[in-house]
Parts: structure tokens; sequence; C-alpha cells
């Protein structure tokens, strides 16, 4: 199958996959750079089952209890975030200047406080793998870095053909997807001695922004600049989908941060636009696709985030302002009218 040959879908509104929670929390996001805009993280709390939200805001991360409300701040930086990441018990923010801090959660000690050397550090990703927390850099200076946590060890470093925007690996450790300022997506394996690439693929027409995988290591996702998201089989490397985004200006409808949910009995995933909109899709066979508006009247509100809760249960979007709560519909996932999807 062909790119050509995949079904595009277009947003709808009319799916009622979430709904609004009608929590507002005052969590007023700090974009520093126009393109990267995945700055809201959620994990449960050290240690308990209490969710908590991670969000930049001018050179700190704030984290706000969301059981509570309470805010507090996660980690100061001493430079504005143009990424950042929370996993595995680990707060990692970089920054323009190839800065790199990352805190251990659990007592806020930090483990590490430097620059990197090379360029805008674009994308981070927190994971586990090859019997290690690995902490993923991805810099326009053409690498993806990857790091040992806690110490900080340097394991690899991967040089591709293009700036990287952004890398992810899989939930079962055994691959890396990677893209950035190309129509290349990059797929390599996960090996005991590094990343060895697989398969190089093109989805979209403009840079790769954000990449993610779905629970079940069977599907990735790549979010570009052009307004696609392109959804593909990792077993045959072929593109389950092609996500429209619902803006056709090339900035407004830019999509730029996409997630599945952690849940693979819910199977939903998750993309931004630039401005004003986010899109959650039914990943079964993605013919539902519910638009979230974001917007009031003509004011476009610029987006910097979208994240699912631990639990599959919430789905979060911030803004420059506000981060909004939305509620899935987790029993209505977890039944299937459609025998064949049994």
């Amino acid at each position: 199958m062909t790119l050509d040959e995949t079904t595009h879908v277009r947003c709808s509104t009319e799916p009622h996959l979430v709904r609004p929670s009608g929590v507002v929390m005052e969590g007023r996001t700090t974009i520093q750079h126009w393109q990267l805009r995945d700055l809201l993280s959620c994990s449960y709390s050290t240690g308990t089952h209490d969710e908590e939200l991670f969000f930049v805001q001018d050179s700190s991360v704030r984290r706000i209890r969301v059981a509570s409300q309470t805010l507090s701040t996660a980690q100061v930086t001493g430079f504005h975030p143009t990424a950042m990441t929370v996993g595995h018990g680990f707060l990692a923010t970089g920054g323009q200047s190839s800065q790199l801090k990352v805190s251990r959660l659990s007592d806020g000690l930090t483990v590490f406080d430097q620059m990197l050397g090379g360029l805008v550090n674009n994308g981070l990703h927190i994971s586990r793998h090859s019997g290690e927390i690995r902490l993923l850099v991805s810099n326009n200076d053409q690498t993806v870095k990857s790091f040992e946590l806690p110490s900080m060890r340097i394991m690899d470093s991967v040089r591709c053909s293009t700036s990287i925007n952004c890398s992810s690996v899989s939930p079962d450790g055994n691959w890396m997807v990677a893209a950035g300022d190309s129509l290349d997506i990059f797929l390599f394996l996960v090996t005991k001695d590094g990343y060895v690439l697989y398969a190089t693929v093109q989805g979209g027409s403009d840079s790769g922004m954000s990449c993610a995988w779905n629970s079940s290591s069977t599907q990735f996702a790549v979010a570009s600049q052009d307004g696609l998201v392109s959804v593909w089989d990792l077993r045959f490397l072929e593109p389950l989908a092609l996500l429209e985004s619902k803006q056709d200006s090339h900035a407004k409808g830019a999509c730029r941060c996409v997630k599945f949910c952690p849940s693979s009995a819910i199977d939903l995933l998750v993309f931004t636009e630039h401005t004003n909109y986010a899109h959650v899709v039914d990943t079964r066979d993605f013919s539902r696709v519910q638009t979230v508006a974001l917007c009031s009247f003509d004011r476009n509100v610029n987006l910097s985030g979208a994240c699912f809760s631990p639990d599959s249960t919430r789905l979060y979007i911030s803004t420059e302002h506000s981060i909004r709560e939305y509620l899935v519909d987790s029993s209505g996932r977890r039944t299937f009218g459609d025998p064949s999807l049994c």
C-alpha cells in the first residue's frame, strides 16, 4: 500500500470519544519555539496513583497535583525550555542552546545540568529499554543521543541525514522511530549494541514534529507540519491512515503533538494543531475522529501540548493560558458494538 492509496481521514465533531469535565486549570504554558509544542506531561506521583501534570512556564517546570489542584515548582531550569518530558521517575528539559537539565522526581535531586553541545534540543523521551532507563535527546545537529539514567552516561549517538525533532522508543523496547526536517521517517531496531537503522519511510510533505507508539508497539504515528498525521503498521511498514487537520492554513493547521493513550483497552490517539483544535482518534479502524475546539469566537488560541492520564481515563490539552481536562468514555471504549472487532 502506498500513501496515495491510504484513506485520508477528515476531522469531525460527531463522535463522543471524550467530553469536557468542566475542569480548567490555571496552567499558563510558555512556548519558547514556535514549532515545538510538546510541553505537557502527566504521570503518577512517586509511589502513588495520584496524577500529576507538568508544564513549562517561563524558565521553570510547574507541577499540578490533579486531585487537590495544588500548584508547585518541579524544576527551575535557568533557561526557557523548548522540550520537556516526564517518565520513570525523572523530569527532563532541553533548551535552544543545547541546555539539558534532568531531575529526580522523588526528591528533586538534579542529576544533570549542562550544555550538551550541538544545537537546539527539539525533543526528549524517557523510556525503559536494553535493561535500563534511557533518555533520548533529539537535536538540530542531526543526532539522537541516548543517555542512561540516572548516571547520564552516554550510550549512543545516532546520526541521521537531517535535523531531528522527535524520537520515541516502543513500549516493548525493541524499536525507535525518529523524524525531523525532511520527509523521511527513520525506524531503528534497538539492540544491545545500539540503534540499527531498519527502514526509512515517508509520511507527509513537510517536517515531522512529533512521534509516538501505541501501547502494544504495533503502530507508530508521526505528526507533520503540513497538517497530516501518518499512522503506520510496524508489521508491514504500511500506512494505516492519514489524519488531516481541520485548518487548511499551513501555520494554523500544522500538526505539532501526537500521543497514543497508554491503555490497550481504550485505543485512542490525540493530536494537536498549531492553534485552536485538537483531535481524538479511534485507532481500532480510524473511522471516528472527534474534533475538540479550544478557541472562542474569532480569537486564535495557541496550543502547547496534550497527554492522557496514565490510566487513560482523562485527556489533558494545554494552551498558553490554561489546561483543560476531558473525560474519556472508558466504559464505551471497553464495549465492542461490532462483533468483528472482538
